[in-house]
């Protein structure tokens, strides 16, 4: 069987070279023609009208001006729209720069200014806020009028897409700056060139054996790596996507049944959601994969997701300096009963992985030890877009990336994540990784997600304390679920206090937001 980098080199079948990014939808157009690639609400898109568009946009910029190397912003909700631009800015030989549409004008501002942006590609609604920064004023836009893409509102004619030089070194120019969501400090550009997200899209595709017969779901933000990947899937092998502006449990439940959807990816939060829906009460029969990622999910929700889906739940890690996914179980796997739960599988085909002790991070830490979960290989980011330090910081010498998780590897060979290095809990010299309280406290029957965090103590430096939301009309004390946190954790990982709340705060992509929950010394 041939490497994604075969692929990439060689053609997929006999169609063309893939080059760059760029080329996927015009490959897509000649093997799939008029089939329908992408529904959004009320707007639908074939193969052959996206490539269309894409190409017309990507001429129209081109000779406004815009040249190869150039930055270029994508800015909106998911929609036909956003995909068509992206993949405009890519065939006129620009950078694209994926930015989420929950980010603050403030922080627009920043990201235009840092990575050199030439133009923003955005929705009228995505663009309205951002004309009273004054710092944007100069930048042009292009705005698409709905979001089926057509850009009607701009374009009144046709524009033939440029024809762009292909050197031999295309593959590892960049073709993306993914920004970072800056838990740390100011966000940090990700750049990926063309052979790390080629070849994310097309390992990610084939071990979750995607196929043109295949209708997947999905309300991850196509700007986050994850929903990226999962959206670009579909150029690569024919299969349809409903792609939804934002999470509804309702929606997504009765566009499967209206689809006959075959799979469905998300984060954790969106299958606590689906959890508390009637699903018995669902037609899911037309489901063969569900996916999971970005943040560990405590092994008994995941286990109830199962049950009640009646199929397995394929957990996934990746991580935006990786173009999408690290590491994952291959559905074959899966199906046949051999992915355990809490177990992020092992790394991409092409791709390593390590754990590094945390004392000497230049030892590989023992088998069944924590560690730092690190990877080397053909997804791994060219670096920061003008940050030397921090790419320093994080790919050493011999190119391997520090990731900031910490992992354990099994004996199965297969890799679990312990929690993020910058999330441990010191309390007395013991350290608690926040994902195992979790765990214990979602194993309680009242409990529907929860999230642990330390807070600075005099004493013991910082103790856990718990933030739990309650399922449906159910109700639970506090003194209750600490002991039953009691019967499953170590003395010292007890969570000292309980902040029972309605919700919890999540990231665009719908991860839980840790860090808001943090008390400050």
């Amino acid at each position: 069987m041939n490497t994604a980098t075969e692929i990439i080199g060689s053609g997929i079948g006999h169609s063309p070279l893939i080059r760059r990014v760029g080329d996927l939808p015009a490959q897509a157009a000649r093997r799939y023609g008029q089939r329908r690639a992408l529904i959004c609400g009320d707007a639908r898109a074939t193969f052959a009208e996206i490539d269309a568009w894409s190409a017309s946009i990507a001429g129209y910029l081109a000779g406004g001006g815009i040249v190869p190397g150039e930055r270029v912003i994508v800015y909106g909700a998911n929609s036909i729209g956003w995909v068509v631009s992206y993949y405009a800015a890519l065939r006129a030989g620009a950078i694209v720069v994926p930015v989420n549409k929950l980010l603050t004008p403030a922080e627009m501002v920043y990201i235009a200014g840092h990575c050199g942006a030439r133009l923003i590609l955005g929705s009228l609604a995505s663009l309205a806020p951002l004309t009273n920064e004054s710092a944007l004023a100069a930048l042009p836009q292009l705005a698409w009028d709905g979001e089926d893409g057509t850009f009607e509102a701009t374009i009144d004619a046709a524009h033939a897409a440029p024809d762009l030089r292909d050197g031999e070194g295309v593959l590892d120019t960049p073709a993306s700056i993914c920004y970072t969501s800056g838990t740390t400090g100011r966000p940090k550009g990700a750049t990926l060139t063309h052979r790390n997200i080629l070849t994310n899209v097309l390992l990610t595709a084939t071990l979750h054996g995607k196929t043109e017969h295949d209708v997947m779901i999905s309300a991850l933000p196509c700007p986050h790596v994850y929903g990226n990947v999962v959206t670009q899937s579909v150029f690569v092998t024919g299969a349809q996507l409903v792609l939804f502006p934002a999470f509804d449990a309702t929606e997504v439940l009765d566009a499967i049944e209206t689809h006959r959807a075959t799979v469905f990816e998300g984060v954790p939060t969106m299958y606590y959601y689906l959890l508390n829906e009637a699903l018995e009460q669902r037609d899911l029969s037309s489901l063969r994969l569900l996916t999971v990622g970005g943040q560990t999910m405590p092994v008994v929700r995941m286990q109830e997701v199962q049950q009640r889906f009646g199929l397995p739940l394929v957990e996934l890690w990746g991580m935006t300096e990786l173009a999408g996914l690290g590491t994952t179980h291959s559905h074959l796997v899966a199906n046949a009963g051999l992915a355990p739960l809490g177990s992020i599988g092992t790394s991409l085909p092409g791709v390593q992985a390590r754990i590094t002790s945390l004392d000497d991070p230049k030892r590989e830490a023992p088998a069944g030890d924590p560690g730092e979960l690190n990877i080397r290989g053909p997804i791994v980011m060219q670096g920061y877009w003008d940050n030397e330090a921090a790419t320093n910081e994080t790919i050493d010498a011999a190119g391997w990336l520090a990731t900031g998780d910490i992992a354990t590897l099994e004996p199965d060979g297969t890799i679990r994540v312990v929690d993020r290095k910058k999330d441990m809990i010191l309390t007395a010299g013991y350290n608690i990784y926040p994902a195992e309280v979790e765990g214990a406290l979602c194993a309680h029957e009242a409990v529907a997600m929860a999230a642990v965090v330390g807070e600075p103590d005099a004493d013991k430096g910082e103790i856990p304390v718990a933030h739990v939301v309650c399922k449906a009309d159910i109700t639970l004390s506090e003194e209750a679920l600490i002991s039953h946190c009691r019967t499953h954790l170590a003395a010292y990982k007890v969570p000292r206090r309980i902040v029972f709340t309605d919700d919890l705060p999540k990231t665009s992509s719908g991860k839980i937001l840790r860090r808001a929950l943090r008390r400050e010394p």
